[in-house]
């Protein structure tokens, strides 16, 4: 992409690969420049837009993301990953609503988006709509069953009803996912719901057997 900058600077699919892979390595600084300077020479391309969203979410800058996934909309009103990333950030802004709005047209863009079903989940499960947070986490199990987020979200679910039994299922099916796919997103959140799901049936020896493990696992 660097030789294809010199041949053409004004290449602008060569300008995102680039910052897209330089984002990878960790160099987001140099990428965000070079996607602000595509966006500035290519104002009409999505891509550019997208990715540059991406970046500043990362970074926390909120209302920048916010900015740059709405341009893209507006120049690709039927980008699913744009309305997914534009209802993170509004999430992150505590706009459930808006967040929810951009989460449901990510889901009729693309129905097969089991990232965008699983926000959606997680959107209603924040304002109490329990009955339709089930239901979009089923859909994004159908969608990726090898996914453990869903799971351990869902796990939550249940202790917040108080279905503790359902909540250890749940809990269960995330951790043994994670240790299947070693290269997945991982953190503590499904062992700590199992140990208090535990721990709220009485069995304590079964609640810290799954906080040694944790700790195990995640040692740091």
């Amino acid at each position: 992409d660097r030789k294809a900058l010199e041949l053409d600077p004004n290449l602008t699919v060569a300008r995102v690969n680039l910052a897209r892979a330089l984002a990878e390595k960790g160099l987001t600084g140099e990428a965000k420049e070079l996607l602000m300077a595509a966006a500035q020479a290519a104002p009409l391309d999505p891509a550019t837009h997208y990715n540059l969203g991406v970046l500043l979410l990362r970074e926390g800058n909120v209302p920048g993301a916010i900015g740059a996934f709405e341009r893209t909309l507006q120049l690709e009103p039927h980008s699913a990953q744009a309305h997914n990333n534009l209802g993170v950030a509004l999430d992150w802004k505590d706009d459930f609503e808006g967040a929810r709005r951009e989460f449901l047209a990510a889901t009729r863009d693309d129905p097969r988006s089991a990232e965008a079903w699983f926000n959606l989940g997680l959107s209603y499960f924040r304002t109490g709509d329990n009955a339709k947070a089930n239901q979009a986490f089923a859909r994004a199990q159908t969608i990726n069953p090898t996914a453990s987020a869903p799971y351990t979200q869902l796990g939550q679910l249940y202790l917040k009803q108080g279905k503790r039994t359902q909540a250890v299922a749940a809990f269960q099916k995330a951790i043994a996912l994670m240790a299947e796919d070693r290269k997945a997103s991982r953190s503590t959140e499904a062992y700590r719901g199992l140990a208090i799901a535990y721990v709220g049936l009485g069995k304590f020896k079964e609640a810290i057997a799954v906080l040694e493990k944790a700790v195990r696992e995640f040692p740091q």
